[in-house]
């Protein structure tokens, strides 16, 4: 096998590059939530991400030390106190590695659930969606039972010497890996699957949809990442190798990133614009072409446009009580300027629609924010529009 993923120090260095990506990923979207819904209103799965924090950093240390009680009593013999004692700690670092990279995915597999719940909240997928929390928390449950019972009594797992015939359980985890390698995989593929249906009725522009086939790619990479951290711990050439761990943090890092990038995605989108806005560009990430506006409502903006363009009837139905809230005011109006003459007031005569000769512009109001400078810039991107009333 080649010489690679062997290194320490070479763990540390990646470990803790994933782990500065994945906690600022966190830091920003509890921030966002917090800014948008106040401390009171988070929900549950923004404080369930921070448990992240403590168990990625217990899985860095429990790999630091080499050699845990994977040894036969033969090779004990052979071993000082000192050497013995050393081993035991490790050994009980291997253990907490475990336990903490098993809460560390099933607690990001309920944050995206949460995510799902509210995501097919009336569509049929829910039921799908409960489904598979049923099967992630029974998954959750046997692993556990599969990891007390395989050695027992449970202190075992960091004693030394092990003993021979309990070495393949309480030194190198094998039953636990093959139920923990079985469920985690199957359940993270049904949880690709649940969204595929939705993506695929959806209307998004090609640029999110793409954006979405990348969080997808990501998804099947935790995956296999799942299935090569317990393949590689269960070979006999590297029962003593820390070549799973390299595994480990790859799938974890890679998870905390998938749970993340969809509710981080208006964040990103808002600053992409804002910077485009800054140095002059010309498109956005909604697709909306030249000439876009860069305030994060690309897709609204592009609504109304299109709602411009169509015919001068639709105009006044909607004037008359289609898109009109309860209070009177549209909450995307189309309003004619003060340009008509008096002779195209006067032969309007009763009709309460568009006058022939008014010339109107598309104002967007967004929660009683003034967007003078916003409308003013869009006036510039578009002409102007005459609808003749028939």
């Amino acid at each position: 096998m080649p010489e690679v993923d062997i290194n320490p120090k070479d763990l540390a260095r990646q470990a803790w590059l994933m782990y500065s990506i994945g906690i600022s990923m966190i830091i920003a979207r509890v921030f966002s939530q917090i800014m948008r819904v106040g401390w009171k209103r988070i929900a549950v799965d923004d404080y369930m991400m921070l448990l992240y924090t403590a168990l990625v950093i217990t899985i860095i240390r429990s790999v630091q030390g080499l050699g845990g009680n994977g040894f036969t009593e033969a090779e004990i013999a052979t071993m000082t106190p000192s050497d013995i004692a050393q081993h035991s700690e490790n050994a009980k670092f291997v253990n907490i590695s475990e336990q903490t990279m098993l809460c560390t995915i099933y607690s990001l597999k309920a944050c995206m659930l949460m995510i799902y719940s509210r995501l097919t909240m009336g569509l049929k997928e829910q039921m799908a969606v409960k489904f598979l929390a049923g099967y992630a928390t029974m998954g959750f449950i046997v692993t556990e039972i599969v990891m007390v019972s395989s050695c027992v009594p449970y202190t075992r797992y960091w004693m030394v010497p092990v003993g021979d015939q309990y070495i393949d359980q309480c030194a190198f985890y094998q039953h636990y890996s093959i139920a923990q390698a079985v469920f985690n995989t199957t359940s993270d593929a049904m949880m690709l699957a649940i969204p595929i249906p939705l993506l695929l009725r959806s209307t998004l522009p090609k640029k999110q949809k793409f954006a979405m086939v990348i969080i997808f790619g990501m998804g099947i990479f935790v995956i296999l990442s799942a299935i090569l951290s317990k393949a590689i711990s269960l070979m006999p050439d590297n029962i003593d190798s820390i070549t799973y761990a390299f595994w480990y943090i790859r799938e974890a890092s890679v998870a905390i990133y998938v749970a993340n990038l969809p509710l981080l995605w208006p964040n990103i989108h808002k600053l992409i614009s804002w910077i485009s806005h800054k140095t002059g560009l010309s498109t956005s990430m909604t697709g909306t072409g030249k000439g876009s506006q860069f305030d994060g409502t690309a897709l609204r903006d592009r609504e109304v446009r299109s709602t411009v363009r169509r015919k001068s009837q639709r105009l006044i139905d909607e004037e008359e009580g289609g898109a009109w809230g309860g209070n009177g005011t549209p909450a995307e109006s189309i309003r004619p300027t003060r340009k008509a003459s008096n002779a195209s007031k006067a032969s309007a005569g009763s009709v309460g629609g568009i006058l022939k000769e008014d010339t109107f512009e598309v104002r967007i109001t967004e929660s009683n924010t003034s967007m003078g400078s916003r409308a003013q810039g869009f006036r510039e991107q578009e002409p102007e529009y005459n609808v003749v009333i028939t």
